[in-house]
């Protein structure tokens, strides 16, 4: 027997999934090598990350699974976030409503910066005489 907690239309598309950590590890790791991969090994200047309140120690055998793959991939950069109940995305060309899914944002530096760039010197207004 399979509940489902909502009305379902004749064509709708439906998804069954199966919590099974090591698929799940396996996918945000390949994720993320692609990501890296793709980035051309620029360092990224930081990552948010959000993750459904299902995963976690809930899903995987020790707590910050997820924040720890960014840190495996991407070595110690500087990373936020928190935990969701529920995440949104898309399946075909319409956005859904996600349970046990992690969302990452990689930021990468637009380029290299100096001292300066970052802090310019203080511009003094010109007086009028």
């Amino acid at each position: 027997m399979i509940a489902i907690g909502d009305h379902v239309r004749v064509g709708q598309t439906i998804q069954f999934h199966v919590r099974d950590a090591a698929s799940a590890d396996a996918d945000l790791r390949a994720l993320l090598d692609r990501a890296r991969d793709a980035a051309a090994g620029a360092r990224p200047a930081g990552a948010l990350v959000f993750s459904c309140n299902g995963r976690g120690s809930r899903l995987f055998a020790e707590p910050h699974h997820d924040a720890r793959a960014v840190e495996a991939c991407y070595g110690p950069i500087p990373a936020a976030g928190f935990f969701a109940q529920g995440e949104i995305g898309p399946i075909g060309r319409r956005n859904c409503l996600h349970g046990f899914t992690a969302s990452i944002a990689v930021f990468e530096p637009a380029c290299e910066s100096t001292a300066e760039d970052v802090h310019p010197p203080a511009v003094r207004p010109s007086r009028r005489t």
